[in-house]
């Protein structure tokens, strides 16, 4: 492969933008839309840890809660706990209000769409601030603001591909620590980190750089310290703890999960139909009809001349092959452009940087995750969207703006879809008592945002053998969150309320959860006139 020209290091050219006041610009918008968001998905658990850390800082992973059917200890979770060290030490400052952490969650999307617009610049210089918007107004990054992880990750992955691809740094071996620090930190925030380790061998020995190699055992220091102190505070290593491996039948969903994920949330795929098809008409064609459907099929749906159902299927199968042109678009930039050694406009040795990133966190996710997501594919679209670049110049100006206007239309709306999604659970909580006899004892059952609201409305997280439930206690249980197996408790429905849904929530996010949790048979988003959710109540005992 032919690396054509590796950044000079005496170059300024990058700096010609302010890139601190494009991030600004692009970082407003996402950031208003979340800022008071419900907690949500995983957030609950995040926060428990995180005030668990406050006071018992040295034993990070101890701690109890009850994410399936009883308390278990943090351990037992995925991840490590820089990040809740974050939260921890903000929390302490700002208090646990929605808006107190999403102000901290807005300052790694900061950096996230900082260092997105500066790998961005080393790639392809005129386009930078476009294809940072097209990142900043992705679905995946504007829903996926919530208090996980993802975002920290993320933001720490650019800011370590942009070590290893930024001009003026003075000497390599600053550069490799530097970078070598970065993954380290990514790490103790996620282990899907894994796969930058190996970007970071492979930039090492491309460049021939192989004195820098002893940086690689920072991290692998990181993980040893790491998995010592696990074994002092809870007995086992938590890396190795978390069980999982390759399942090599479950590779083809997978693959099908990935192809959802990327079809439901890049409006800017069609770009690639200006560098696949030969005549720019027929591309044109072909684009406009492609954004004519969605609306279309949208009024269909809203006015009730499609159903929902094979509405949804349309659309699973409009994702799949939106996912699967993706996929294709990757494939031939990488033979057209990278193999052929056609980037001599100084961008060759970046470029390759991208596809060595895409290949090394896709295959993780694909045999490794234990489940697919739009959050875990945001570690892929800003080098997709840097390979797609390249084709920038053979789209016209008016499909242009079509592309741009409607990756900001479909983020902001799903976004806000998302939000009220949220914050569905957070009403529902707080009328809870409206909903049930009053001087009852009320359990709750289910998880994510759900159960810390329940908790606000002092109504007992549900723990199925270590609850002291009484005949006559009742039971409030949303039908479509993650919960707890109640089939062993004798239980009569004595009534149930929801919210009427609006035109925000017809662009359903809800089912399932599935932009948290993508599989075949649950698209990312689709159209739905119904409720998001209805809250059961029941009675304890027999009736």
């Amino acid at each position: 492969m032919d690396f054509v020209g590796k950044p000079d290091i005496n170059s300024t050219e990058v700096w010609n933008r302010s890139p601190y006041f494009i991030a600004f610009c692009l970082w407003v918008v996402p950031t208003l839309i979340n800022i008071n968001k419900a907690f949500h998905i995983d957030d609950t658990f995040y926060l428990e840890v995180a005030k668990w850390i406050v006071d018992h800082p040295l034993k990070p992973m101890s701690g109890m809660v009850n994410w399936y059917n009883d308390p278990e200890p943090f351990s037992n979770a995925n991840q490590p706990p820089l990040f809740f060290y974050m939260i921890a030490a903000w929390s302490r400052l700002s208090g646990t209000t929605e808006v107190a952490m999403h102000l901290l969650q807005s300052v790694f999307s900061y950096l996230c769409i900082l260092f997105s617009y500066k790998v961005f610049r080393l790639v392809s210089r005129e386009h930078a601030a476009v294809f940072t918007a097209l990142f900043a107004f992705n679905p995946a990054f504007i829903v996926n603001q919530n208090m996980m992880t993802d975002i920290p990750l993320l933001a720490a992955t650019l800011a370590f591909v942009y070590m290893l691809l930024v001009p003026g740094v003075r000497t390599e071996g600053r550069r490799y620590v530097w970078a070598a620090l970065l993954v380290s930190a990514a790490l103790m925030i996620k282990y899907t980190a894994l796969p930058l380790v190996v970007v970071l061998i492979i930039s090492i020995v491309v460049w021939k750089q192989y004195r820098q190699l002893f940086v690689v055992l920072i991290p692998v220091a990181v993980l040893v310290l790491w998995s010592v102190w696990n074994y002092y505070e809870f007995g086992s290593v938590h890396l190795l703890h978390r069980g999982g491996g390759i399942m090599w039948e479950r590779i083809p969903v997978r693959v099908h999960s990935v192809l959802l994920c990327l079809g439901g949330t890049s409006f800017f795929s069609l770009i690639i139909l200006f560098g696949l098809l030969p005549a720019r008409r027929l591309a044109t064609t072909a684009a406009v009809a492609a954004t004519i459907a969605l609306p279309l099929l949208a009024a269909l749906v809203y006015s009730g001349k499609v159903g929902e159902p094979d509405a949804a299927a349309m659309l699973g199968g409009a994702f799949l092959v939106n996912g699967a042109l993706l996929v294709v678009g990757v494939v031939y930039c990488f033979f057209r452009y990278q193999l052929a050694g056609s980037n001599r406009d100084g961008s060759g040795y970046p470029l390759a940087m991208m596809y060595w990133w895409v290949a090394a966190i896709a295959s993780f996710v694909i045999l490794l995750a234990p489940f697919v997501a739009t959050r875990h594919l945001l570690l892929l679209l800003v080098p997709v969207l840097a390979i797609f670049a390249q084709m920038w110049g053979r789209v016209p100006e008016g499909m242009r703006k079509v592309i741009i206007g409607g990756t900001v239309l479909a983020g902001c709306v799903l976004g806000i879809s998302d939000w009220q999604y949220a914050d569905y659970y957070r009403r529902g909580a707080a009328d809870i008592r409206a909903h049930t006899a009053a001087g009852s004892r009320v359990w709750g059952a289910g998880h994510w945002g759900w159960q810390w609201y329940c908790s606000q409305a002092r109504c007992e997280p549900l723990g199925v053998t270590t609850s002291a439930i009484q005949d006559g206690d009742l039971l409030v249980m949303p039908k479509d969150v993650s919960r707890q197996d109640t089939h062993g408790l004798q239980m009569t429905r004595v009534g149930a309320y929801w919210y009427n849904p609006g035109i925000w929530s017809f662009f359903s996010v809800s089912r399932h959860a599935a932009m948290y949790a993508t599989s075949p048979g649950d698209i990312p988003w689709e159209f739905s006139s119904k409720a998001i959710d209805t809250f059961v109540v029941y009675r304890i005992g027999k009736p």
